[in-house]
């Protein structure tokens, strides 16, 4: 699903043109100036991402990369992660049509993407993070990434690697952990492939009592 993004966008009273070099990104609900199946969008230089209630996708290059919550939640919520300051507006043709005053987010939450499971993806140090938030009860292997528009999957020290026409897509290996009356546990896990174009994560055994969240760091 290519992304279609169009106009200008303007953060307070910057142009594009105009941003710091250094700008985080940040997301905007879809409100007409994405394709209509996209809930949030994002864009990079060089590239473009798009959440929708299926997945992600991601726009590099000549690659359209689909990462899909296999499975998933029918009735999964998509919303903006921590709201930021200003607006983007999109001027362009018809006042009529312009689009203002877009709320923008440091990332998106998917709530109940899967019975018990939680996931947020945001932006930190130049680089796509996400983490998933398991309740008491919630099974880490309800979680299933399926990709699309991929040459190969494979492991490398913990990393999935996800091969692309454009490159290489690195998922770190996670960080997993519980926290409970103030302390964190480290628990054991890793990246699992389950298929030529799946990948999961598994655990050593954890008190599935309390909440567990997997940081893909």
């Amino acid at each position: 699903m290519r992304l279609g993004l169009v106009g200008i966008l303007v953060f307070s009273t910057w142009t594009a043109a105009a941003l710091p070099p250094r700008l985080p990104l940040v997301f905007e609900p879809n409100r007409g100036q994405a394709d209509r199946n996209a809930a949030f969008v994002g864009r990079g230089l060089g590239y473009a991402l798009s959440f929708d209630s299926e997945g992600l996708t991601l726009v590099r290059g000549q690659s359209i990369i689909r990462m899909i919550f296999k499975s998933a939640n029918p009735a999964l919520r998509i919303r903006g992660y921590q709201p930021q300051e200003g607006k983007a507006h999109y001027l362009v043709g018809d006042p009529e049509q312009w689009l203002t005053n877009i709320p923008l987010y440091r990332g998106v939450e998917y709530e109940e993407v899967y019975r018990g499971v939680n996931l947020v993806f945001y932006w930190t140090d130049r680089e796509l993070e996400y983490d998933f938030s398991l309740a008491p009860g919630a099974q880490v292997s309800t979680i299933r990434l399926s990709f699309a528009g991929v040459e190969a999957l494979r492991l490398d020290n913990g990393d999935l690697v996800v091969q692309t026409a454009s490159g290489e897509l690195r998922h770190r290996c996670p960080r997993i952990y519980q926290e409970h009356d103030g302390i964190r546990s480290e628990i054991a896990g890793r990246f699992v492939l389950r298929g030529i174009d799946e990948a999961g994560f598994e655990t050593d055994p954890y008190d599935t009592g309390h909440p567990l969240v997997i940081d893909q760091i």
